[in-house]
């Protein structure tokens, strides 16, 4: 399954390749072509043009060395395409920028946020920071987890003794990775590269396990979907379907911004579950660098070539957003309120 996947991604690749290089012979409208993660002419042609753009506010994405590994060159082209008051750059005019931005894979080395900081000592008088080192491998350390249990947020429950073995079901998560392999099983102690978690039994009275997932976009809770699945560990590997109808409740919302004022973060997305008996939600991951993509076939309609943004899919596919608002409108409101523009 492993190799038929790699080779049903390589040949999307392939194909966005070359509807970038061959779209005017094909006919094919731009507004159909989203991002070629290999920068093909008609991106590379946007990413130009972005250079030109002047808007009141300027975000520097900062992420450490070495560079071009990263969801950054996605975030900057699509904030350039669809904010109406901020343009974007990659580690380039920090010492212009109103704002920067620390956004890389976590959780980052110390030499890494080493960098980071001696680039963020660059910035001109008044500029604000998003994401800021001190919070960003919070999530991966205790001390996160203590500050939201401190801050009302109902989360897995992390610390065991020997009452637990046996008894508590956990699921142990392999430490300091992102998608990490994960499994299901009593407390049986430590085990070496792993970290344990309450499990919570959220499947619903149809069989189905569901994952809400909510975004704080710079002050505003935005709810970005439900992931359904038959498995314990609803993930993108065990997707049934997605839902984006749904509107988060008031104490998830609030929810959300507990952990953005307990982590001093500003911009990330959260996992949380309802449990089917009642009671607060849930959160059980934090996502400091969220992925803003999805798998082609979940994200694009037909005749759609090459990337987008996930903000932009309920108005791609003509789906109204439940909160009334777009997240590109909460991310510029957030952004203007930020840095007092």
């Amino acid at each position: 399954m492993g190799h038929i996947e790699f080779i049903r991604k390589a040949a999307g690749r392939i194909s966005d390749a070359f509807v970038e290089r061959a779209w005017r012979r094909l006919g094919i409208a731009p507004e159909r072509i989203g991002y070629d993660v290999g920068f093909g002419p008609l991106t590379r042609a946007r990413a130009k043009a972005h250079r030109a753009l002047t808007r009141r506010i300027h975000i520097a994405f900062v992420e450490a060395p070495p560079f071009g590994r990263s969801l950054g060159p996605f975030m900057t082209f699509w904030v350039n395409e669809r904010s109406r008051d901020c343009t974007a750059s990659l580690n380039e005019r920090i010492e212009e920028a109103d704002a920067l931005w620390v956004f890389d894979q976590d959780p980052i080395p110390k030499a890494g946020l080493e960098a980071i900081e001696r680039t963020l000592a660059r910035k001109k008088p008044g500029a604000v920071v998003v994401n800021p080192p001190a919070a960003y491998n919070l999530y991966h350390e205790s001390e996160g987890f203590r500050r939201m249990a401190s801050a009302g947020v109902r989360a897995p429950r992390f610390e065991f003794g020997a009452s637990d073995v046996g008894r508590t079901e956990v699921v142990y998560k392999m430490e300091s990775r992102q998608t990490a392999p994960k499994f299901k099983a009593p407390y049986r102690g430590p085990v070496e590269g792993y970290r344990p978690f309450e499990f919570f039994d959220v499947r619903d009275p149809d069989g189905l396990c569901r994952r809400y997932r909510l975004f704080w976009i710079l002050g505003a809770a935005w709810p970005w979907s439900i992931l359904v699945s038959l498995h314990w560990n609803a993930t993108d590997k065990n997707l049934f379907r997605l839902e984006y109808d749904w509107t988060p409740r008031p104490d998830e919302i609030d929810g959300v911004r507990r952990i953005s004022e307990a982590l001093g973060m500003g911009f990330f997305s959260v996992d949380c579950l309802r449990p089917p008996a009642g009671g607060p939600p849930i959160f059980t991951d934090v996502n400091i660098y969220t992925n803003v993509f999805l798998r082609r076939e979940l994200n694009r309609r037909p005749r759609d070539f090459g990337r987008w943004h996930i903000f932009d899919t309920r108005a791609r596919f003509g789906l109204k957003e439940p909160l009334g608002r777009s997240p590109w409108d909460l991310f510029d409101e957030g952004m203007c309120a930020l840095t007092g523009r």
